[in-house]
């Protein structure tokens, strides 16, 4: 499926409606990929984020699954589509598809299995083949609830992060601890660093041109980038 990189869109819904209406309005919608091997817990923790839900017999992802999720960013609203691919080595021949069009990107490993953390390196090394120079990418610590169990220490995590420029957060999808806080530290990342970036840029250039030329200014239009395709006129999810 296409998607869009941050498609920006008018509200049209009708203040006097008194029936809440299944869809929710976003002024932007933007594609996040959720990558990192399998068995990390990377479809717990967007079952989480989307749903507040978590299931003890959850199986395997097979490709990728898809969720949405409709977060308030100073006034507006981001509608983030996330991709939950598989971890498996049988699918990375899909990995392009995967990150096409994606302006962020929650790298998620086990605190329990070292192996998970080692193999943070060869994703990034995917993640920077496959998306765009804006794309964020936040590194996510998951399973922290199983303390007994801990292999990677927190300072080993933090380091490795900041080591490669990302930001970091420890999870835990059965305890509900941080999910929302990655999900949306994430996305507020996004917005500040490529869309609104993005807008406030054109708008300067738009402004010197119109004192140029006396041309009326032109508002930037995310849906003419390459990147960008429209996805629809109102996203599912709940604020």
């Amino acid at each position: 499926m296409d998607t869009t990189t941050a498609y920006s869109r008018q509200h049209n819904a009708t203040s006097g409606s008194q029936t809440r209406s299944p869809f929710v309005d976003y002024d932007y919608l933007i594609k996040v990929v959720v990558v990192g091997d399998s068995g990390v817990g990377k479809s717990q923790l967007v079952a989480r984020f989307t749903r507040n839900e978590f299931s003890t017999n959850s199986r395997q992802t097979i490709g990728v699954e898809f969720a949405t999720k409709t977060i308030q960013v100073d006034s507006r609203m981001i509608c983030a589509q996330l991709w939950d691919t598989a971890g498996e080595e049988r699918y990375r021949a899909l990995a392009s598809a995967y990150y096409r069009g994606a302006v962020g990107v929650l790298l998620v490993y086990d605190v329990t299995n070292p192996k998970s953390f080692q193999n943070l390196a060869h994703w990034l090394s995917e993640i920077k083949a496959f998306t765009i120079p804006t794309c964020q990418v936040l590194m996510v610590g998951n399973k922290i609830d199983l303390k007994g169990m801990r292999k990677i220490s927190e300072p080993q995590g933090k380091t490795f992060a900041n080591t490669n420029g990302m930001d970091y957060v420890e999870t835990s999808a059965l305890e509900c601890l941080n999910v929302d806080i990655s999900f949306t530290t994430l996305v507020r990342g996004i917005y500040k660093n490529t869309i609104a970036a993005k807008f406030s840029k054109s708008n300067n250039l738009n402004k010197t041109s119109m004192q140029k030329t006396n041309a009326p200014v032109k508002l930037l239009d995310l849906a003419s980038d390459p990147t960008a395709i429209k996805f629809r006129e109102r996203c599912c999810g709940s604020s």
